[in-house]
């Protein structure tokens, strides 16, 4: 029995130390797909308003910008509130009738990000599929 409780013990120590909450580094170019499927990550881009976008529970899907090519770039869905009620790695909501300087987003300092402006977002991937691929962002930072 000290034996089997022991096996066990070592096997949740391994576990423990083989599992990392850091995100994985990657292209945003590269995310649409299976191998990055609910994974954490980390991504660069240019934030901009998508030709049609939606809202839905407490999220905005915004688009990032990356070089040209002949691949899918993932949609970021923003929160539109904060647990802490900060305006930290958050959006305001939209209303009706908005324009581009109705867009309001803020960084992990909780200053504006102008649409236009280079960021790096951290969060789950969803979808990664040709079809649907967003990234839920947790963390949005500044790049100059």
């Amino acid at each position: 029995m000290r034996k089997f409780i022991k096996a066990i013990a070592v096997l949740a120590i391994i576990s423990t130390a083989s599992c990392s909450d850091a995100p994985v580094e990657v292209t945003a170019s590269d995310i649409c797909n299976e191998e990055y499927k609910d994974a954490l990550v980390t991504t660069e881009g240019i934030v901009r308003l998508p030709n049609n976008f939606y809202t839905t529970g407490g999220t905005v899907t915004m688009v990032l910008e990356a070089p040209a090519g002949k691949y899918r770039l993932p949609k970021i869905a923003i929160l539109t509130w904060n647990k802490d009620n900060e305006k930290k790695n958050m959006m305001e909501p939209l209303k009706n009738g908005f324009s581009d300087d109705d867009v309001k987003i803020y960084d992990d300092k909780g200053q504006a990000v102008k649409l236009g402006d280079k960021i790096r977002v951290t969060g789950k991937v969803s979808g990664a599929a040709k079809d649907w691929c967003d990234i839920f962002v947790d963390k949005i930072e500044k790049v100059n």
